[in-house]
């Protein structure tokens, strides 16, 4: 296994280019899940799925084309246990940042 960041600038580079669509990526699919209750909050009203600007399929979609893509990105140009690290990271936060649950937690911050 080839260490997950060689030295150099080309490596660098590939870890940035893998990781930079992952987490916008999970945040879309946070946001197709929570866009219902999204839409009722003032703060969040105006995100595109909450407003209705994107449709659930497409927001759907392009998250899972952004943290796949990444960890694929990742897996194929540094190795492969980065990339299966980054989304098990990536759906792991998608797991526990779900509205249902934080809002039952305890960890829930209250802005």
């Amino acid at each position: 296994v080839r260490p997950g960041i060689r030295s150099g600038r080309r490596g660098l580079a590939e870890t940035l280019i893998g990781t930079a669509p992952v987490s916008p990526g999970a945040r879309a699919l946070n946001e197709s899940i929570e866009r219902q209750t999204d839409a009722r909050m003032l703060r969040t009203a105006n995100r595109p799925l909450a407003a209705g600007r994107i449709s659930l399929p497409h927001g759907i979609l392009l998250g899972l084309a952004c943290v796949i893509g990444g960890g694929a990105w990742l897996a194929l140009h540094t190795n492969l246990v980065t990339g299966t690290l980054t989304l098990i990271t990536a759906f792991t936060w998608l797991l526990l940042s779900f509205n249902a649950f934080t809002r039952r937690s305890l960890l829930c911050v209250r802005l």
